[in-house]
């Protein structure tokens, strides 16, 4: 299975579907296997409900500006001289509201210049598959982690629940430094944050999250962000969005949304770091029984 997820979604692997459709090739489904068209649809669904939610804050068709800033498939690179007339002919071919109805029928295409980037949200969504397989043949326990996001079903080891931690977005700090523990059961987790993977530029902090409404690397005042979903697809990709949009546009996203809760940590530019949290987390906080 796992084969299967990196054949339809890694745009490192250049006989993937995402990656054929991404050297403009026209993909006939029927000829291919059955579970990587499945796993390729499920991604580009979970994408256009976050684009709807996050009003376009959220875009697999960044991927050509993902390339250009040194984070995608063409090699991890710093941009030594940010060239803003490049920059502006890229986001031409940025709105994945073109494109987003392609998928459904037989016969998928991208038009001339398209690329899709389904790196922020086929970790979670390859979480939910597994989570399926697992299911399927009985397994009620378990927890299922892919880079960093994870789906978690049933109580845990001890009873508790699954105790999984939230990382102090600090730069270089090691995975085991902890603002939070949690003790979650039946859900999905996942976190994006801009403290892992950057890369500094002279003076500048160069981060993996690319603005799609500007074609930057984002520059808000979101530290990190966790989201906890039913789903883990739907939990990466929205955290990802909560990156791009800020403190404010996010916290008005994720309102909307009752069926997830939220941690996010920023900073006001006074203190260091303050947190944001939703209603629901406080009843999700691990605390050690006596």
């Amino acid at each position: 299975m796992l084969n299967q997820i990196n054949q339809s979604a890694s745009t490192y692997i250049p006989t993937s579907i995402i990656s054929r459709l991404n050297e403009g090739e026209v993909i006939k489904t029927d000829a291919e296997d059955s579970t990587e068209v499945a796993f390729f649809r499920y991604n580009a669904n979970l994408s256009k409900q976050v684009w709807e939610k996050s009003n376009g804050y959220f875009d697999p068709t960044v991927m050509p500006l993902v390339n250009y800033w040194g984070f995608g498939y063409t090699g991890h690179r710093p941009v030594e001289t940010v060239d803003p007339e490049r920059i502006d002919s890229l986001l031409q071919y940025v709105g994945y509201g073109r494109v987003a109805d392609r998928f459904d029928g037989p016969t998928w295409e991208l038009p001339e210049g398209y690329q899709l980037d389904f790196s922020a949200v086929a970790k979670g969504a390859a979480c939910d598959w597994i989570g399926r397989y697992f299911e399927g043949r009985g397994m009620a326990n378990y927890l299922i982690e892919i880079g960093g996001e994870m789906l978690v079903r049933g109580p845990g080891r001890a009873g508790d629940g699954w105790i999984v931690g939230v990382s102090k977005p600090r730069l270089n700090a090691p995975a085991q430094e902890l603002i939070e523990e949690l003790a979650i059961r039946d859900k999905a987790l996942a976190t994006s944050g801009n403290y892992r993977n950057y890369y500094k530029s002279g003076n500048r902090m160069i981060s993996h999250t690319i603005n799609p409404k500007t074609g930057y690397s984002e520059e808000k005042s979101i530290l990190s962000a966790t989201i906890i979903a039913e789903n883990c697809g739907m939990a990466d990709a929205l955290a990802t969005a909560v990156m791009a949009m800020g403190l404010e546009d996010g916290q008005k996203m994720l309102e909307k949304i009752s069926s997830v809760e939220a941690y996010l940590i920023y900073n006001n530019g006074a203190d260091s770091m303050l947190i944001y949290e939703t209603e629901g987390m406080d009843s999700l906080k691990y605390t050690i029984k006596p």
